[in-house]
Order: C-alpha cells, then sequence, then structure tokens
C-alpha cells in the first residue's frame, strides 16, 4: 500500500498539505518510517518553515579560530576550526563569490547565502542528514565572503568520509554497511534536490563523520553531509566560485562540467561516491596507478570499472545504480519526473541490495 501510494499519489497527496507541523507527523506515522513519502514530507515542510526565517548573522568577535591545528585542518579538509562564545566547536564553511560582480549578483549571492543558512538552521534538515548551520559571518565586513556556521550532533572533531577510507583501507565495513551508506547518501542528494538545490561538491571530503574506530562502526553511524559552499537553487545563475577540493578531488566532475552545473551532475557525484565506498579506498591513488588525468578519461576509467569489477564485488544491482549515475541516464528537465525516476532508478534499487 505504502509503495503504491508513493508511486502514483506521493505529490498529490502532499499538495493540499500546507502546515508544517502536519507534514512533520507524516514521516513518523506507523509504516510510513523511511518512506519517500514521509522524506517528500519532511522536504516540503521544510521549505514552507524557511520561507519565512530569517538568516542570523554573527559577530565576528566572538570566534577564536583554531587555524594552527593542523590536525583538525587535515581531518576538516578545507573548513575553519573555531570556538564560538568561548564553549560551542564549530566549524566554517566559507562561500566566495566570483571576482567582479555586480550590485545586482551581489545581492542575489547574499539572499542565496541567507536563504540557505535560514534553510539548514531548520530540524528537518537533521532528518535529511545535513549540517546544522547557526548563522553567517561575513569576513572583514565583505558581502561576497560569507560563511556558513556549522556544527551537529556528532563527535567533534569530525572525520571526512576520504579520510577515513585513507586510514582504514585494511578495514573494511561489512558488505551491509556499505550498502546502508549508499542508501544514506542517496536519500540525502535526493532530499536536497526535493528541496530545489543544487549541492555541487558532493563529494567524500565533504561527508563527516565521527571518530576513526571502525571496529563498532561507529564512526560511519550518522554520517553529515556538508560542503555547502558552493550549494546554489535550481535556475539561479552561477555567482560562487567553482568548487575543486583543491584540485585532488576534480575526479567527482563530470566532463560537461564547464557547461554548468545541474542535478544530473550531482547524480555524477554520487556515482564517483557509491564506487568508492565500494572498493573503500581513495580514488585518486587507482587514479594515479591509471596515469589518467582527463575528466573524460576518469570517466571512462569509472565507466569500465563498474561494468566489469563492479558486479562481481558488490552485486549487479548496485552496479546498475552506479552506471545509472556515471552514465547520466536521468533527465533533470522536469523536477516532478525527475525525482520519480530518481525514486525508482537508484533508492528503490539501492533498498533491494542485500549483503
Amino acid at each position: 500500500m505504502v509503495s503504491m501510494l508513493e508511486t502514483m499519489f506521493r505529490a498529490a497527496a502532499l499538495a493540499p498539505l500546507t502546515e508544517p507541523s502536519l507534514l512533520q507527523r507524516i514521516e513518523s506515522l506507523p509504516g510510513w518510517e523511511g518512506s519517500n513519502i514521509a522524506r517528500a514530507a519532511v522536504v516540503k515542510a521544510m521549505e514552507l518553515s524557511t520561507q519565512t526565517n530569517a538568516a542570523s548573522y554573527l559577530d565576528n568577535t566572538d570566534f577564536v579560530y583554531k587555524n594552527e591545528m593542523m590536525e583538525l585542518q587535515e581531518v576538516l579538509g578545507a573548513r575553519v576550526v573555531a570556538t564560538y562564545k568561548q564553549t560551542k566547536q564549530v566549524w566554517i564553511e566559507w562561500r566566495v563569490a566570483k571576482d567582479n560582480l555586480d550590485d545586482r549578483q551581489a545581492m542575489l549571492f547574499r539572499q542565496s547565502t541567507e536563504l540557505l543558512s535560514a534553510k539548514l538552521a531548520m530540524p528537518f534538515s537533521r532528518q535529511l542528514n545535513l549540517v546544522d548551520c547557526i548563522g553567517i559571518i561575513r569576513q572583514r565586513h565583505d558581502s561576497r565572503h560569507l560563511g556558513l556556521v556549522c556544527t551537529a550532533s556528532i563527535i567533534l572533531p569530525p572525520r571526512t568520509l576520504i579520510y577515513l577510507i585513507g586510514k582504514r583501507e585494511d578495514q573494511e565495513p561489512p558488505l551491509e554497511e556499505k550498502f546502508r551508506l549508499a542508501r544514506y547518501f542517496a536519500a540525502s542528494l535526493a532530499g536536497l534536490h526535493a528541496a530545489g538545490w543544487i549541492h555541487r561538491a558532493f563529494r567524500s571530503d565533504n561527508i563527516l563523520c565521527s571518530g576513526e574506530d571502525l571496529e563498532d562502526l561507529a564512526a560511519l553511524k550518522t554520517p553529515i553531509v556538508s560542503g555547502f559552499e558552493s550549494t546554489r537553487q535550481v535556475g539561479m545563475e552561477s555567482i560562487n566560485n567553482r568548487p575543486n577540493g583543491g584540485g585532488q578531488m576534480d575526479y567527482y566532475y563530470h566532463p560537461d562540467i564547464c557547461n554548468g552545473f545541474s542535478k544530473a551532475m550531482d547524480l555524477y557525484s554520487l556515482g564517483v561516491l557509491l564506487l568508492e565506498i565500494a572498493y573503500w579506498k581513495p580514488l585518486y591513488k587507482r587514479l594515479r596507478k591509471a596515469n589518467t588525468n582527463t575528466l573524460e578519461g576518469i570517466k571512462d576509467l569509472f565507466l569500465q570499472s563498474a561494468r566489469e569489477s563492479l558486479p562481481a564485488m558488490m552485486g549487479s544491482i548496485y552496479a546498475g545504480v552506479v552506471l545509472c549515475c556515471l552514465e547520466c541516464r536521468l533527465s533533470d528537465k522536469d523536477d516532478v519526473k525527475f525525482a520519480s525516476d530518481v525514486n525508482s532508478e537508484i533508492i528503490y534499487r539501492l533498498n533491494l541490495c542485500r549483503a
């Protein structure tokens, strides 16, 4: 019954509901927990709630930065770690606008950052496994260099997934745990897309985990999707600098990325993430051995791996999902159809994967 409703009446059933508290309650109804219609209700509640919430600008003098702590910089990537009001440990994700913006574009950049901050501040975003944003700071009163101040209910300092994989290549999690992570991240990205946003940097260095110990899988229990320094709304012109993960993580990008980001480009990145989870090894190490440095060559290598090696390693269903993402089979021209296709071709199929 739930499956039929999700497939046929999901959008129609939610359309008349405009009260966030009612939408939020859908997620906890018996038999609906974790379902796609429940996630859709959470996203719609988030959209309605953030329409009336203003972003909060924080005072720079309330922060004590910890840039000198190199260990934190290594495990957190490019994020800036700080203590807020002497008690709360946070990290900052800087959103930097392109050079030479006109006044209209500068205003759009500021408004987009404020809307994103407000959305990430809502309790609903926790159910989509996203960071908690407590406000915005300006760098030296520069409105084109804004920082999202983030925290999360995980052990600090968190480690990036790519750092954790690199440190624990010889301690792979069980196959069922890899499947769970794949479903977890696919649902998070689908929720973000349903809310009308493109992540633009959906990579393993933008996924934060707690600790390093894999023996009890605590480090992988509730990862947090981060890296919103370049996120923008669907249809909005690109006014952020292009994300690149310091160059080392560029293998996450489709060769056509020069023509602009899209939901389909985000799905390509998801496919790369699923491939990295399958091998449980940073893919940049495999690329070094292959001596491949163009995005087109990298894509061909990933496709070959997904076709020839992945089915025996992870099963044909998982390999098929990875190929669907890497080949950009799902068109994002129609948002409703795209969401339906993601549910049926990615999330549903990942739910079929069994160890």
